[in-house]
């Protein structure tokens, strides 16, 4: 089981990426409205050195669209280890549903609590 906190009312979750022999911890908003696995900075694909090596096409909630750089990577969680599709787009670390679908999660937001919870 994982846990993470709610801020304000976005729930969020710590996570190990990994690609060669970086490992990053994030801390990435939950976001079950982003069909993908995650979305990290430039900077904290930098950071592990990724190499884009695929575009992913983003439709946001206004329907407009772009194109954004995409590499692969790994992460450990919830006992599992799985490959991630990373898209490369300025803002806070996110994970999607594409994310939480790879690691069988459960998710559980406790508003009343304030807790986060992946089993």
């Amino acid at each position: 089981m994982v846990t993470g906190e709610l801020r304000g009312n976005r729930p969020y979750i710590n996570i190990l990426i990994r690609w060669a022999n970086k490992i990053q911890a994030i801390t990435a908003l939950i976001d079950t409205g982003f069909d993908g696995d995650i979305r990290i900075s430039e900077k904290q694909a930098q950071d592990l050195n990724l190499i884009t090596n695929h575009i992913q096409l983003f439709e946001f909630v206004d329907g407009s669209k772009k194109q954004v750089p995409a590499s692969t990577a790994y992460s450990d969680f919830n006992g599992m280890t799985g490959s991630l599709d990373v898209a490369v787009l300025d803002g806070g670390a996110t994970i999607g549903m594409g994310f939480l679908k790879k690691f069988d999660a459960i998710l559980k937001i406790n508003l009343k609590q304030r807790s986060v919870t992946i089993a």
